[in-house]
C-alpha cells in the first residue's frame, strides 16, 4: 500500500484503519487455522534442516565403513550426501531407496555393529504396540515398536540400526529406553499396514 508517485498520502486516520483491517484479518487467520498451518510448516522446516544436518553427521560416520565393506563407492558419497540433503532421510535409507546396495548387503555391517535382526514371523505385534507411533512418521522412517516393558523400555525394529536421530525422537516421544533391532523396510511396513 504504497504511493512512489506523490509522497504522504495516507493520513493518521489511514493508519488507523490499515491497523483495525490488519488485527480483524490476523485474528480471522489464526480462527481458519491458516496461520498455525504455516506456523507449523515454518517449524517443520526447522526440524528438517535439523534432521538433515544429524544424517549428515551420522554419514560422516558410517561412510568410511561403508566404503571399507564395499558396498559404496567413492563416487557414492556425493550421492548419498545429496541424497540426505533432498530426501532427509537416513544415509541407509537413502542408500537402500537409490537402490546403491541391497538390505542383504548392508546385514553384516549391521551385526558387525551390534545390530540383531527381528523376525516378525516369530514375535506378534499388538495393535496398541503398533500403533505407539504415528503411522505416517513410523512409515517414513521405517521404525516399529515391538515389545515394551514394565521399565520403560522397548524394542524396535529399524531399517536403519545407525538412526540414532529417529532413535533420539522415538526415546523422547515414548519415554522409554529403546533396543534396536534391524528388519527390513518392506516387512516393516507390511506390519504397520495391517493395524491402519
Amino acid at each position: 500500500m504504497d504511493n512512489t508517485m506523490n509522497k504522504k498520502n495516507f493520513s493518521a486516520g489511514d493508519r488507523e484503519f490499515l491497523e483495525a483491517l490488519c488485527s480483524k484479518t490476523s485474528a480471522l487467520l489464526e480462527k481458519s487455522g491458516l496461520f498455525g498451518d504455516l506456523m507449523d510448516e515454518y517449524e517443520r522446516i526447522g526440524e528438517k534442516e535439523v534432521r538433515i544436518e544429524a544424517y549428515i553427521e551420522e554419514f560422516k560416520t558410517i561412510g568410511p565403513k561403508l566404503l571399507i565393506e564395499g558396498i559404496i563407492n567413492e563416487a557414492g558419497f556425493d550421492k548419498i550426501t545429496n541424497l540426505i540433503k533432498l530426501e532427509a532421510k537416513s544415509p541407509i535409507i537413502c542408500i537402500l531407496e537409490a537402490g546403491m546396495a541391497s538390505f542383504k548387503s548392508l546385514e553384516p555391517l549391521f551385526i558387525k555393529n551390534g545390530a540383531a535382526r527381528v523376525n516378525f514371523n516369530e514375535r506378534r505385534v499388538t495393535p496398541s504396540l503398533a500403533s505407539a507411533l504415528p503411522i505416517d512418521y513410523a512409515i517414513a522412517r521405517a521404525a516399529l515398536v515391538f515389545e515394551r516393558t514394565m521399565k520403560k523400555e522397548i524394542s524396535l525394529a529399524m531399517a536403519d540400526p545407525f538412526d540414532s536421530f529417529t532413535i533420539g525422537e522415538i526415546e523422547k516421544y515414548t519415554g522409554c529406553k529403546a533396543e534396536v533391532y534391524y528388519c527390513e523396510k518392506s516387512e516393516i511396513v507390511k506390519v504397520l499396514k495391517q493395524f491402519e
